[in-house]
């Protein structure tokens, strides 16, 4: 993509991401937290631009300049997941920002229609096109009407404390440990079975998990994979763990007034607001093994002490997985409308698999 000039606004370039473009992404995600229920800004601990690929592997950023500062961005990531059984590619559009001097300029606007345009160019008409919406995100919601047909479904996200002590041993005799490479095609084939009715799923392999376990930008993994076996060393369950707390602390900046008075009770934040968060994903359990799946569950957020303080967890809130983190009423939770473009119908009674 080549650097595009506004005609209504000379000052204004539309372009790629650049590598060099770490220091000005740090100043841009300072200044724009999230505007929907809960602000929360990332203070990365290395280079933005590296970190959003460590992350997002195959993402392509859109920039807008003016007179030579970053003042918005929008990322693209690209794959392909399942609907309705068919496998389909897609664009996932996330983190459109605006510097606050800059906003009500149509700068997002043009970042929207830049990124629908390189999503269509990459993935072809029969592509999905979709996004992530924070619930009272409005600018962003409004951005979306523009290019999207349809509300697919919800996506929640909880936010819990690790444990303080152990989780009491199995009666079952269940244990946990990490995955073993030779391992992989199994746990692969128990999430495409667990996930097999949801839309959104992106299918793994063993080579496919293999990859995604191995990205990282340090000499130590950012991810890891955890299973719960049985005395046989049967895989009953498994939960992946990738410490973005490496990457990037989160600072909230503002909750909703009841959880900031519940706040002052549970301390779910610090004071200072500084979550080191890690984030719990492909989460999924052999038919009938629930209880197995939430002793996992338990036992890594005991053993993920020693890598952050907070665990955050994306699911569809009428699936199994919230019975899995068993999720109290309590507990800091965000929703995210799903939209997407296609006039193929998407969701409805059917689960969303968090992309």
């Amino acid at each position: 993509m080549a650097p595009i000039r506004s005609n209504t606004q000379p000052d204004l370039i539309i372009r790629l991401l650049q590598p060099n473009d770490g220091p000005e992404l740090i100043q841009l995600f300072e200044s724009s937290p999230d505007n929907g229920r809960f602000a929360i800004n990332a203070r990365y601990q290395i280079d933005p631009y590296q970190a959003i690929h460590a992350l997002h592997s195959d993402t392509i950023g859109i920039a807008a300049e003016i007179q030579g500062s970053l003042v918005g961005l929008g990322l693209v990531e690209f794959g392909d997941c399942c609907v309705r059984g068919e496998r389909r590619p897609y664009a996932s559009l996330h983190s459109l920002l605006v510097h606050p001097s800059y906003r009500n300029k149509g700068i997002a606007k043009r970042l929207a229609q830049e990124r629908i345009t390189l999503a269509r160019e990459r993935i072809g008409e029969s592509g999905l096109i979709l996004a992530s919406i924070q619930e009272n995100n409005s600018a962003s919601l409004s951005v979306a009407q523009k290019w999207s047909q349809q509300q697919v479904g919800s996506i929640q996200s909880i936010l819990t404390r690790v444990r303080n002590q152990a989780p009491a041993p199995s009666p079952e005799g269940i244990t946990v440990r990490p995955a073993q490479p030779g391992e992989y095609a199994e746990i692969a084939t128990g999430l495409n079975r667990f996930y097999q009715g949801y839309d959104l799923y992106e299918l793994q392999t063993a080579e496919s998990l293999s990859a995604w376990l191995n990205k990282t930008p340090f000499d130590d993994p950012l991810r890891h994979y955890f299973i719960a076996v049985n005395r046989d060393e049967e895989i009953m369950a498994g939960l992946a763990v990738t410490r973005q707390c490496q990457i990037m602390a989160m600072e909230v900046k503002r909750m909703p007034l009841p959880l900031t008075m519940l706040n002052k009770i549970m301390k779910m934040v610090p004071e200072d607001g500084v979550l080191r968060q890690l984030s719990v994903t492909r989460v999924w359990y052999a038919p009938e093994q629930l209880t197995a799946a939430q002793h996992l569950w338990e036992t890594v957020r005991w053993q993920s002490r020693v890598w952050g303080t907070h665990i955050t967890c994306f699911y569809d809130p009428r699936s199994s997985v919230p019975d899995v983190l068993r999720v109290s009423k309590w507990l800091p939770r965000a929703n995210f409308t799903v939209v997407s473009t296609g006039s193929q119908p998407i969701g409805g009674e059917r689960l969303i698999y968090p992309l």
